[in-house]
């Protein structure tokens, strides 16, 4: 073997190092706790850089004409909750309204009634994952259609005179004690904090 050969053979033989390691990176599994690691929503490469970001949600309180407004008893937890869910992607906020109120409800907004309460972005707000939620107020066409959906115990229309005393899921307890204090009821901007700490992002605040 002449000294071409053997430096051919060499060099065949890095290469087909190099292509090995290269596959052994690419096909390399992400860690579960990087792509978690806030409890958020990840967008990872194939070193295993990820940046991750709170999980954007909604909730929305929906108001009659008799002083009330409609809650739902979720299933989990058997708690009352403010109705909502998770925004989709491609789907903008005032489009999660419409769809989460028609699956946890069977109920349509009015239109021109939706109105933004706040954002809601406390880390601690939700046990399962960091969520921002922003938090509307609006009516619906009619009442006619009211059903508890698959993700809900029940649904109820809860006078305002019961709100506080009621045992809310996850912050829900400061968004319903915010509205109240939108329309002046039971006291002053703010109302009784949860837990005693908890923060709101509210825009007027």
């Amino acid at each position: 073997m002449n000294f071409r050969s053997q430096l051919s053979a060499r060099e065949l033989i890095a290469w087909v190092l190099v292509l090995l390691s290269l596959a052994a990176l690419w096909s390399r599994p992400l860690q579960s706790e990087k792509l978690f690691i806030s409890g958020g929503s990840c967008l990872c490469n194939k070193e295993e850089y990820c940046l991750c970001s709170p999980n954007l949600a909604i909730d929305i309180i929906i108001e009659t004409t008799e002083n009330s407004i409609v809650l739902v008893k979720r299933r989990d937890s058997g708690k009352y909750a403010t109705i909502g869910g998770f925004v989709e992607v491609g789907e903008d906020t005032e489009t999660a309204v419409k769809r989460e109120l028609k699956e946890e409800t069977g109920l349509e907004i009015l239109e021109g009634s939706c109105r933004l309460l706040g954002i809601y972005s406390d880390p601690r707000r939700d046990h399962r994952r960091h969520t921002t939620s922003a938090v509307y107020v609006a009516r619906t066409v009619d009442l006619s259609s009211l059903k508890a959906g698959d993700d809900a115990k029940g649904v109820e229309i809860v006078d305002y005179a019961r709100l506080l005393d009621l045992d809310y899921d996850f912050d829900h307890r400061v968004i319903i004690s915010d509205y109240l204090s939108t329309i002046n009821q039971f006291g002053k901007k703010g109302g009784e904090p949860f837990l005693g700490d908890w923060k709101r992002s509210l825009c007027n605040k």
